[in-house]
């Protein structure tokens, strides 16, 4: 399916970026079409914006993250 996308639009897929362009400025009333074309290129042009997570644990408390060396070298560092 990809590579008949990709015949369909040509190596980097302008033909279709022109049109979501069209339908996100375009003179039309289509609000739904027009935020969807506008959200789709701004992600692909820009990547989605970053996200906030909050692991906790079984008793909703925040976890705790301990990165310890697993062994050292001869010189003293990791390798």
């Amino acid at each position: 399916m990809a590579e008949y996308i990709r015949a369909l639009s040509g190596p980097d897929g302008k033909v279709y970026v022109d049109k979501l362009h069209a339908l996100a400025v375009g003179k039309h009333k289509d609000t739904r079409s027009r935020l969807v074309a506008i959200a789709t290129l701004l992600e692909r042009g820009f990547g989605k914006p970053p996200r906030a997570l909050e692991h906790t644990g079984g008793d909703g408390t925040p976890l705790e993250i301990i990165i310890r060396k697993p062994w050292a070298t001869e010189e003293g560092t990791n390798g």
